[in-house]
């Protein structure tokens, strides 16, 4: 099978293309603003704040982990309870403002920056509302890393 036949037909319409399009360039221009919606923008703005605290605080919490990881005691076992709940409360919190934002301006689950809110906004075991729980399931998780 050949797209030869088709491209017969529109040969006169290539080379015209080609002809008016000579000194063109594809694409947008550097000064042409990007398009984004109230919505899009505020959650680009909110995105860019949260990737830098993010960012602080997983590295501030993997620190306490390999801390804990490398020498087992009591002290550093608790400095990772403590750190896990101190994780647990941001990550609620930043939950709670992604999926208000995703409230707010409607925005969809299929633009990136949607994507990426809501999936701030899907928190698993931080969701924990009781302390307690959340200190007991990381006693737990603690436990099963030595099984």
């Amino acid at each position: 099978m050949s797209a030869g036949a088709i491209l017969d037909y529109f040969r006169p319409l290539i080379d015209w293309l080609k002809v008016q399009n000579r000194n063109e360039e594809a694409g947008w221009a550097p000064e042409c603003p990007e398009f984004l919606s109230d919505g899009d923008r505020a959650a680009k703005q909110w995105l860019s704040k949260y990737n830098l605290e993010a960012q602080s605080r997983y590295y501030e919490e993997s620190e306490v982990e390999w801390a804990y990881a490398t020498n087992i005691t009591d002290e550093t076992e608790k400095k990772q309870v403590e750190a896990r709940l101190e994780l647990s409360k941001f990550e609620k919190e930043v939950a709670r403002n992604a999926s208000d934002i995703l409230l707010a301006y409607n925005i969809s689950k299929l633009t990136e920056s949607g994507r990426q809110l809501f999936a701030i906004s899907n928190i698993g075991t931080s969701a924990l509302k009781n302390q307690t729980v959340l200190e007991k399931v990381s006693s737990l998780q603690k436990a099963l890393t030595f099984l």
